[in-house]
């Protein structure tokens, strides 16, 4: 590899960042502000340590198109290389390239682009004259032997802009040259100029003109080249620093991206080094190809550059269990909760999506639901496994309804809820009235008290319900599952379950004790004015919204949603949700 490791420190947002193994190609994901363009012009300016070969090449982020209208005549003044240029830290304007700011680092804008028509059009000039100069020199030139110079861009778009194709360099108007491509739509066929291209094309092309430039180039020779010549050495190794490749492409060919930069690595002397937010790029790269820059720690010697996985296997198993990559790269703590599974439906009141709403302060995490308390459990034990032990500042946590949980056992990292599940946190009163005050002689409720009186009176109507969860949650669930190849067999596996079943039940003492401390329990919550906490909140909002707030034409996701977001906007009852949430009250601690 052209770049084979690198240890850069102390720039900027950055402290320490390194690698000892650079693959062919790198994707680097992170949050905002922990240094990732920092480290990318670092490696173009060669700062720090680093055992590097050969030419590197860099791209900023802010690149700018710049329309270029280019004369023919002046395409002999000045040779100039596109690869070249991404070399330098500015590019100087000269003849018929027309540069407002030449400078070139990771904070400013990088006209480079602007550069690319010139390119592009000086490789016409080059053909014609080496045809003319082997037609003085040998009378004629066969077709055969000039070729197809352009086939590498037509290769190009063949496979990342099939509905475009790259037609030739028209030196006509000699004033005004023009590169031009053919698009195909539904319409039909129809001509386009290069700066008319849209800003994902035109990105596409130009991202990719250092490596189509030197195939172009050799095609050229080969035209000059007589059938005994030598063939042409092959250029100088070469890194490429690509800062946000993804801008101005569809999420489709972002992906796409990934696999074209593999295949020119796969022909060696290539080395591309990317950093990205895009999460098609993330989900598309392999496990020795992702990398994630993280906050640095208060450690000595932290190295903020971690590989996310060290195994295909062990990849897959991340994405499986967070639905994606790029959740992970966030540089926050995770923490799985039991809910709702993830829906694409952002109007739908999942626990996630209320807590965020309620709850500013959880957004510091990456919230991941996992529907049952089993689920949630095995989830963050496995996540905990999975990625590296210097991934996070703390390891995977796990929240858990308290009304699934009573009794239970707690582990490290395992949080209950300080009320039954998340809805009871939006039995505020004082938020709901909030939401109703302007319909409050539709819902027959004049103040936060009368809210209160109905949420508590409707948590009565529950009062047998929750009785019976409490017997039910003692009990277990418990089935038989019958095996055998004979109907014999088949009955036989039955009595044998069934007995094991009634042997494991517990005795009429043990029902005694069971029933009567359900019946305990509900009193003393009932006694102690606990039902809007310990009652399940989602019976309970959904009951209130059944009776007081469907008349209103108002759903009850829209209803729940609403009430969250009052919470939140209130600093007030914002700090009462905090307050109710342990691992929140951990971190503070910490």
């Amino acid at each position: 590899m052209p770049l084979k490791s690198f240890t850069v420190t102390n720039i900027k947002a950055l402290k320490n960042a390194g690698c000892n193994s650079v693959p062919p190609l790198m994707i680097i994901a992170g949050p905002n502000g922990v240094g990732k363009s920092t480290l990318l012009y670092a490696l173009k300016r060669r700062q720090g340590q680093m055992d590097i070969s050969g030419r590197v090449l860099y791209l900023s982020a802010h690149r700018i198109w710049r329309r270029q209208q280019i004369q023919a005549a002046q395409l002999w003044d000045q040779q100039l290389s596109f690869s070249e240029m991404l070399t330098r830290d500015s590019i100087p304007s000269f003849g018929g390239l027309q540069i407002l700011d030449g400078h070139r680092s990771s904070d400013s804008a990088d006209e480079s682009f602007s550069a690319v028509k010139y390119t592009l059009s000086q490789f016409e000039t080059r053909k014609q004259s080496v045809v003319t100069a082997l037609l003085e020199k040998e009378g004629s030139v066969s077709r055969e032997r000039v070729g197809d110079i352009y086939q590498p861009i037509r290769e190009l778009t063949r496979y990342l802009l099939p509905h475009l194709a790259f037609d030739k360099i028209d030196l006509t108007n000699r004033k005004d040259v023009r590169v031009l491509f053919r698009r195909t739509d539904n319409t039909g066929t129809s001509e386009v100029e290069l700066d008319d291209l849209s800003s994902g094309e035109r990105s596409l092309v130009s991202l990719f003109l250092p490596f189509l430039e030197t195939q172009i180039e050799k095609k050229i020779q080969n035209i000059e080249r007589a059938p005994t010549d030598v063939e042409p050495i092959d250029d100088q190794d070469t890194v490429v620093l690509l800062d946000e490749p993804e801008i101005h492409l569809h999420p489709l060919l972002q992906s796409r991206l990934v696999e074209y930069l593999r295949a020119l690595t796969a022909k060696g002397g290539i080395q591309f080094i990317l950093v990205t937010h895009s999460p098609p790029i993330i989900d598309a790269a392999d496990f020795d190809e992702l990398f994630v820059l993280r906050p640095p720690k208060n450690e000595e010697g932290d190295n903020q550059l971690i590989q996310l996985a060290d195994t295909t296997d062990r990849l897959s198993a991340i994405r499986e269990l967070t639905g994606n990559t790029y959740t992970v790269t966030a540089g926050k703590g995770l923490l799985c909760i039991e809910g709702e599974l993830p829906s694409s439906d952002s109007n739908l009141h999942t626990d996630c999506r209320l807590l965020e709403l309620m709850c500013p302060e959880v957004t510091a995490y990456i919230i991941l639901p996992f529907g049952s308390r089993s689920e949630t459990l095995r989830a963050a034990r496995r996540l905990r496994e999975l990625l590296p032990p210097t991934f996070g500042a703390q390891p995977t946590q796990a929240l858990i309804d308290r009304d699934s949980a009573e009794g239970t056992t707690q582990e490290e990292g395992v949080h209950l809820l300080s009320v039954a599940m998340i809805e009871n946190l939006l039995l505020s009163p004082e938020a709901i009235w909030e939401f109703l005050k302007p319909q409050k002689e539709r819902v027959g409720m004049t103040s936060t008290n009368d809210v209160k009186n109905k949420l508590i009176e409707i948590a009565h109507t529950l009062r047998d319900d929750e009785i019976r969860l409490r017997i039910e949650r003692c009990l277990k669930f418990r089935r038989i599952q019958p095996t055998g190849a004979t109907l014999n067999d088949v009955r036989q596996s039955i009595d044998k379950e069934a007995k094991k079943m009634m042997d494991g039940l517990p005795t009429p003492a043990d029902f005694d004790t069971i029933v009567e401390e359900a019946h305990k329990t509900v009193k003393d919550i009932i006694t102690n004015n606990k039902e809007l906490e310990l009652f399940r909140g989602k019976e309970i909002l959904r009951l209130f919204h059944v009776k007081y707030v469907h008349q209103t034409g108002i759903g009850l996701s829209s209803f729940c949603l609403q009430v969250a977001r009052i919470i939140g906007r209130d600093p007030r009852l914002c700090a009462v949700v905090s307050a109710k949430l342990p691992f929140l009250a951990q971190n503070r601690e910490t």
